[in-house]
């Protein structure tokens, strides 16, 4: 199972370095490519409780956001993908969909009669 992007700031290094930081980041289950695009930036929020995170397909928009948040989004998107697998083909329910604010939930459309 995938470790949470949180865990990665739960080891303090005496000196972390973008080198080490990469390490601890596949070690956490990040992909190859996106532990080698971090930047300074990644460096300074790996000593907080923020992860940094692509805002856009190519990965050049990022943003730093709190590693609890992100860890929860990642938990609500796997509980949605569970949810379509098992029941989106049944009657009565239309969609299903994960709203990422202050509090990431999955929301199940159903047809009015249901």
């Amino acid at each position: 199972m995938d470790k949470e992007p949180s865990s990665i700031n739960s080891k303090k290094a005496s000196k972390l370095t973008r080198r080490r930081l990469m390490k601890m980041a596949t070690a956490a289950g990040f992909p190859a490519a996106t532990a080698l695009s971090l930047t300074p930036e990644d460096v300074k929020a790996s000593d907080s409780d923020q992860v940094t995170i692509a805002f856009d397909v190519t990965g050049e928009v990022k943003k730093q956001v709190p590693a609890d948040w992100y860890d929860h989004v990642r938990r609500t998107k796997r509980v949605k993908s569970d949810i379509e697998q098992k029941f989106l083909d049944r009657e009565g329910i239309n969609s299903v969909g994960v709203r990422t604010g202050s509090d990431p939930h999955v929301i199940v459309r159903l047809d009015a009669d249901n």
